[in-house]
């Protein structure tokens, strides 16, 4: 009789907070991500795939478990979701920064997982270089997830039943450092979204797929408003961001100024420079800037049109837009949003 309920216990645990993961089949949303993986939608490149961390559904699996479960946080309250919300673009739009288990807004905004693989490095200030690296940022600062140690963190993973042979199914070993960031980058690599409005007019050539003012949004977007200098476009394929550091004169938001791209390197010359980040699905992904200090997509270009400055240095030139022209990027902005969010929102809660 205990045994019998010890286990209607921990299955009631296991639906209450979803951490109970059915076993891959040949149908379920596993194999639709696999697929989407390696044929990108319409407007991507193929997905940059390790060769020492190949896709499997059991990997799938066990990474969106992970990314999901708040007990990998030191108080068991804060989950890589908690910050990466998928019905609001996988970041938070509620707040202008993340906030950690104490319950303290953190310096950056949270930027958006959707389509993270192709990112080259990690972080506003880019100071991780892979995916499997940069989800022990998280788990270790003493800000955010607060565990003392991997140690640590492998012992919590270890100490709950639903994850026992998990790790030794998926990779014939127990959890570990490696493949922890395994299997949540996995997840995360799956979360490739484009064939937006954008994409099927100008990759598909399909002339009724958006209006004249996104169109000329995004002649003012290559043209006089110079957006497509850092956010880049190629002939087959747009990520809509250089990869580079720049400083664009964003200004402080407190007292102690984020130096950004040189808390990495420590040159001078990297001083408040940040990653340009991908303009895809940019308008479900608010607040804006690496500080959130934009609640509005009107209100970043309306910033950049002024040329901004820093201790009357002027860091862009002023790009002299009328509001009808602002108006117009905005609306080409807005066609960027890929058609599979809802698809990627349903997977995080399927079988």
């Amino acid at each position: 009789m205990a045994k019998r309920l010890n286990l209607l216990r921990f299955l009631f645990c296991a639906l209450l907070f979803g951490l109970w993961s059915a076993p891959a089949h040949a149908d379920d949303w596993t194999t639709q991500a696999i697929k989407r993986i390696e044929n990108p939608p319409l407007g991507l490149p193929p997905v940059p795939i390790p060769a020492d961390n190949p896709v499997t559904q059991e990997k799938l699996l066990l990474g969106r478990k992970l990314f999901f479960d708040p007990r990998l946080s030191k108080t068991s309250s804060l989950s890589c979701a908690h910050c990466h919300i998928p019905d609001q673009g996988f970041t938070n739009n509620f707040i202008a920064t993340t906030v950690g288990v104490a319950g303290k807004p953190l310096s950056r905004n949270a930027p958006t997982i959707l389509n993270s693989a192709y990112q080259r490095t990690m972080f506003h200030d880019g100071r991780e270089t892979t995916l499997e690296n940069q989800v022990y940022g998280p788990f270790l600062s003493k800000l955010e997830m607060a565990n003392p140690s991997i140690g640590w963190l492998i012992q919590t993973i270890n100490g709950n039943e639903d994850y026992w042979g998990k790790f030794e199914r998926v990779f014939g070993e127990p959890a570990n450092v490696r493949n922890i960031g395994q299997a949540i980058a996995t997840y995360e690599r799956s979360l490739v979204s484009a064939n937006s409005p954008f994409d099927k007019w100008f990759f598909g050539k399909q002339s009724a797929a958006v209006n004249d003012q996104v169109k000329q949004g995004f002649a003012l977007f290559k043209g006089k408003g110079q957006c497509a200098r850092c956010h880049v476009v190629k002939a087959k394929s747009a990520l809509f961001t250089d990869q580079k550091f720049h400083d664009t004169g964003i200004p402080a938001r407190s007292k102690t100024p984020d130096l950004g791209r040189m808390e990495v390197t420590g040159r001078s010359e990297d001083k408040f420079k940040f990653k340009t980040p991908s303009l895809r699905n940019v308008a479900l992904t608010g607040p804006y800037m690496h500080n959130g200090q934009f609640k509005t997509l009107a209100s970043v270009v309306a910033f950049y049109n002024k040329g901004p400055r820093r201790n009357g240095i002027r860091k862009m030139p002023a790009l002299r837009l009328t509001d009808k022209e602002q108006a117009l990027i905005v609306e080409f902005l807005k066609s960027l949003n890929g058609d599979n969010i809802q698809t990627l929102i349903q997977e995080t809660t399927s079988p």
